[in-house]
């Protein structure tokens, strides 16, 4: 018996409107028969899709965008610690899980399927949901092994700094 293949969430393959009619023949010439695809946090600050016409009919599409472009801004250097200003149910992986369960619920008993679910977070540019924020305090975390003797690698360097201070040869 055959089975069908999905994918849904994050899968960023494709950059632009995640929901053309393009990007549907990219990912069916992947193999997978439907693809219900959100364009993870760092491109749906500038691309729309799925999730952001889902902020959009909440009314928080433009402070979403102002907020993560303002976040990107000081990528790695000096990112603002604060809650995201989006509510815990419109948060982006919650918006994936709804989906999932949604589209586990609705499935075709009879055909067997594979089903991708692919989550956003966490990832940078960091922005927890308000009920999440402040749980830990960063000045009393230990860093992350390595920390201390930080990669000579530039990119490497920057990530390790997220979560120190930064390094000044890799700035430029």
């Amino acid at each position: 018996m055959d089975f069908v293949l999905h994918w849904l969430g994050n899968c960023t393959v494709f950059y632009g409107d995640f929901a053309s009619a393009e990007h549907k023949a990219d990912t069916h010439a992947r193999g997978f028969d439907d693809v219900y695809e959100v364009g993870g946090r760092s491109l749906t600050y500038r691309h729309d899709c799925r999730w952001t016409r889902h902020l959009e009919a909440q009314g928080l599409l433009e402070a979403y965008r102002k907020d993560i472009e303002d976040r990107r801004a000081h990528l790695c250097w000096e990112e603002p610690y604060r809650p995201s200003l989006i509510p815990y149910e419109d948060q982006m992986d919650v918006f994936i899980r709804r989906d999932a369960v949604r589209w586990i619920e609705e499935a075709d008993a009879d055909q067997p399927f594979f089903l991708h679910v692919s989550f956003c977070g966490p990832h940078f540019p960091l922005a927890p949901p308000e009920g999440w924020f402040g749980r830990h305090d960063p000045a009393t975390m230990p860093p992350p092994p390595g920390i201390e003797d930080p990669p000579s690698h530039c990119l490497l360097a920057r990530t390790a700094s997220c979560l120190r201070r930064p390094h000044s040869s890799c700035r430029s």
